[in-house]
């Protein structure tokens, strides 16, 4: 299923931290103001999570984007119900953005190494699919089952 994301949309950092009923106000008025979409960083999962379920349950139309949400410190398993859930609750208006976020973040919040992020991303995509449909991925995250394209 599409998402319909509008023609304009919101990032607000601080609607995602901010004052959770003025979060709810705040999303209500911009879908009032013809607004599609309000994108919030992501951060960690749960907390995340908690505040696009509020500010969905606010508002009738407009869609909650993840903008977005880091691999290192949102275990995989988890953001996956999550977004399962939300989807289920408020069909076609959770978008769901995932990514490796950046090299100081990723070791001064989690006291890892970054890593190379197809690495990382693998466990997230890839890996989930050699799991459940037992598709062979190549360690650039490339199905390995199919001819690949030669690059010119």
């Amino acid at each position: 299923m599409a998402i319909a994301l509008g023609q304009i949309g919101v990032w607000s950092g601080q609607l995602r931290r901010g004052d959770r009923a003025q979060a709810r106000e705040a999303a209500a008025e911009l879908e009032s103001l013809g607004y599609g979409t309000l994108w919030m960083p992501g951060a960690t999962g749960p907390e995340f999570f908690a505040r696009a379920d509020e500010c969905l349950a606010a508002t009738r139309q407009l869609v909650i984007a993840a903008g977005i949400l880091s691999v290192w410190t949102n275990p995989a398993r988890e953001v996956a119900a999550d977004r399962a859930a939300l989807s289920g609750r408020y069909s076609g208006r959770f978008l769901l953005g995932l990514g490796v976020s950046h090299p100081h973040l990723v070791e001064r919040q989690t006291g890892r190494r970054f890593e190379h992020p197809v690495a990382v991303m693998a466990d997230t995509g890839p890996a989930r699919l050699r799991r459940v449909r037992r598709v062979r991925i190549d360690p650039r995250g490339r199905r390995a089952d199919r001819p690949q394209r030669p690059s010119c």
